[in-house]
């Protein structure tokens, strides 16, 4: 986010800042290409020059009343998919149409991202030697009182239960 030292007031109607915005957010967020639909010379628009029209509050602004149009509509849509899949698994459950079942339980993981693979090379995370001298005393305190509780091995990255 541009900070207001950084946000610029240029000559730029409401409706030539809403015009560059749509074009910025049509066009892939390509600048120079919005620029040049909005009657930009190629040169300006292709400089560096073109980023005093983007921090222009008024196109600010107006890109982000449409990103949070965009963003309400992805939502929205999502919703609406995953009620359809929904919809569609009950009625393949009613006609017993098993396959039909498996395929919407599939779109519907694919819609929420479940069909990613996960990284599952993760190393635990290694104790520094300040925690594992805590671990041995709670270890010793726990043992000196009779109580049954997890004991340090002499090996510190293994735990043994008593």
């Amino acid at each position: 986010m541009l900070t207001a030292k950084q946000k610029v007031r240029t000559k730029l109607t409401k409706d030539v800042a809403v015009s560059i915005a749509r074009a910025y957010c049509a066009n892939k967020r390509d600048k120079a290409q919005a620029l040049l639909d909005n009657g930009y010379s190629e040169s300006y628009a292709r400089s560096g020059r073109r980023e005093v029209v983007f921090r222009n509050v008024h196109v600010i602004e107006a890109i982000a009343e449409i990103e949070a149009v965009l963003s309400e509509k992805c939502v929205w849509d999502a919703l609406e998919s995953e009620r359809k899949l929904q919809e569609t698994y009950d009625f393949a459950k009613t006609c017993k149409q098993p396959p039909a079942m498996v395929s919407a339980v599939a779109t519907l993981n694919k819609l929420k991202g479940f069909d990613k693979a996960v990284d599952t090379t993760e190393q635990p995370a290694q104790l520094s030697q300040a925690d594992l001298e805590v671990l041995r005393t709670l270890a010793r305190a726990v043992t000196d009182k009779g109580l049954k509780g997890p004991q340090l091995a002499q090996d510190e990255r293994k735990v043994k239960e008593a």
